[in-house]
């Protein structure tokens, strides 16, 4: 998917709600992992990682009205040992938001 893609404000908060309540479980856990880089970003993955979510966009409120559906991945790159990912890409991972509405899937 290239560009900005639109996104309902009614989705935006149920989204942005979710990572008020990740980010926050992630910072209560830093000192179970804080001597490890990794630790902490496969933690922060996991607490962001959900799986799908169905909100309610209303017509007045924006151009694509009904049911739009949103989730978020995480995928964490080996970072230890020979030819590990996170050293030949320079990233710990990747997160991916899906978001859906009728037949229209967007991957970001």
């Amino acid at each position: 998917m290239a560009g900005r893609v639109y996104i309902p404000e009614e989705v935006k908060k149920s989204i942005a709600n979710h990572f008020d309540i990740a980010v926050t479980k992630a910072v209560d856990g830093f000192w179970s992992g804080n001597e490890d880089e990794d630790t902490l970003t496969g933690d922060l993955g996991a607490c962001l990682r959900c799986g799908t979510r169905t909100v309610t966009a209303l017509a007045s409120n924006n151009e694509l009205p009904g049911k739009w559906k949103w989730s978020i991945d995480y995928t964490k790159f080996r970072g230890r040992g020979t030819n590990a990912t996170e050293k030949l890409l320079g990233a710990d991972g990747i997160f991916e938001l899906t978001l859906s509405h009728g037949f229209r899937h967007d991957r970001k």
